[in-house]
């Protein structure tokens, strides 16, 4: 006698049920207690996990997909689902799972923004050899409070902190180049986020970025949004509308981020930009940098012998 399609049916869901039973029948309370710690911390009764067996199931396969895992690029947690871990939480008598992104995930993603950030420095390989030990025993001893608050600075700082910056200002060759290096060294050792630049230096990759059609924001942003920016050399570059309208908005949005921002010049604060405000007839924005620089950074005038001129060799 031929089944109707309705009795077929009927007999395929039977069937089906008799399966997920005996699949259930396995997967006890006992069996997630002991393969999910967290449930006994929960305080989670038998029935609220005989009701959540499914999602407890995912919780089970992911704890030992991660297991002993510590780097993110060898997850072996399915495609989609790399990086993700789930937590669960009692609410309202019932177990939810609750996804979040795991350690090794935002450690990676860390390392991507520092490598991105170390891209960004205009650091040269040599200025890595700049540090507190090999600073001139001269200028420790000629600029004492100086060179205590940028060590206690590289030492301490963490982002966030509500620490000034400094303006170092005076001749030539006096290590203010050396010290800030020392700083930031120091900083990047630390993995604290910190950018160094050199003015002329990355005017000149400005203006062949934006030869090229390449937008700035992604620099820009960079150099406004890092907890620590050292600008070398500032306002030396040859100063023009577009140098201090860049300026400007570096400094402004830190100003007004409160980031903690070191420069190096031969111009004390309130001569910078000199030449190019007359020039092109700029007071109102070079004024402006100088109010911020005022208020934003503590200042220090650093004089001394010319150590370039004392090491250079003759015959």
């Amino acid at each position: 006698m031929m089944q109707s399609a309705e009795q077929i049916i009927g007999t395929a869901f039977e069937r089906l049920e008799e399966r997920l039973a005996a699949v259930y029948s396995l997967y006890t309370p006992e069996y997630f207690r002991e393969r999910i710690p967290e449930l006994n911390e929960l305080d989670a009764t038998d029935e609220m996990i005989k009701a959540a067996a499914i999602q407890l199931m995912e919780r089970a396969k992911q704890i030992e997909e991660c297991r002993g895992c510590t780097d993110y690029m060898n997850c072996r947690r399915p495609p989609g689902q790399k990086g993700m871990t789930i937590h669960l939480a009692v609410q309202n008598g019932h177990i939810n799972s609750l996804h979040s992104m795991c350690e090794p995930f935002h450690a990676y993603q860390q390392e991507q923004q520092w490598q991105r950030l170390l891209a960004l420095s205009g650091k040269a390989v040599s200025d890595k050899n700049f540090t507190f030990d090999n600073f001139p025993d001269a200028q420790k001893r000629r600029h004492k409070k100086l060179c205590a608050y940028i060590h206690r600075f590289a030492q301490e700082f963490e982002p966030g902190a509500n620490v000034k910056g400094v303006y170092i200002y005076g001749p030539p060759g006096t290590a203010k180049t050396h010290l800030v290096l020392a700083m930031v060294n120091r900083l990047e050792e630390r993995r604290v986020p910190v950018l160094f630049i050199r003015t002329d230096a990355i005017f000149r990759n400005m203006r062949g970025m934006l030869s090229k059609k390449e937008s700035l924001d992604t620099l820009i942003e960079a150099y406004c949004t890092t907890p620590v920016l050292v600008i070398d050399e500032f306002g030396q570059e040859a100063g023009t509308e577009f140098t201090v309208d860049v300026i400007f908005e570096i400094i402004n949005a830190r100003f007004t981020g409160n980031l903690p921002t070191f420069a190096t010049s031969n111009y004390s604060p309130d001569q910078v930009y000199e030449k190019a405000m007359r020039k092109h007839r700029l007071e109102e924005k070079v004024e402006a940098i100088r109010s911020r620089l005022n208020q934003m950074m503590k200042h220090a005038f650093m004089d001394g012998e010319d150590g370039r001129k004392k090491d250079r060799e003759t015959f």
